[in-house]
């Protein structure tokens, strides 16, 4: 009987032991990819493309996170050779979010929007 229940230990043991080792060999291929990922990004970004994700990751890390598979995604489409510059990557980021790109004008001490000076002037 003690026999039995400590063969049913062990079994459980090493059962523990390779649910484990499953979840570290996960673990060093998610860093893996996120490695790669990183790396990637990394060559298809300009010194203030990098400035302006940074700055995205420590304010909105999960949008940094969309802007960067919408570049992966562009890389993979039309080659990893694509460069995104912080103006890119302002562009791609105001697309996620629907925000629109306004031009504003300066007249008579007030800003308006540049629709509105056009319906003005006609």
């Amino acid at each position: 009987m003690e026999d039995e229940l400590l063969l049913a230990k062990l079994k459980k043991l090493a059962q523990m032991q390779r649910k484990i080792a499953a979840v570290r060999e996960e673990e060093e291929k998610r860093k893996s990819r996120e490695q790669l990922r990183r790396k990637l990004i990394a060559s298809m970004t300009t010194r203030d493309g990098v400035e302006k994700l940074e700055a995205l990751r420590s304010s909105s890390p999960e949008l940094a996170r969309k802007i960067e598979d919408v570049m992966l995604e562009i890389g993979r489409s039309y080659g990893f050779r694509v460069l995104f510059d912080r103006y890119a990557i302002e562009a791609i980021r105001r697309k996620l979010v629907g925000e629109e790109t306004r031009i504003r004008i300066q007249k008579d001490g007030r800003t308006i929007d540049f629709s509105e000076y056009i319906r003005g002037s006609t």
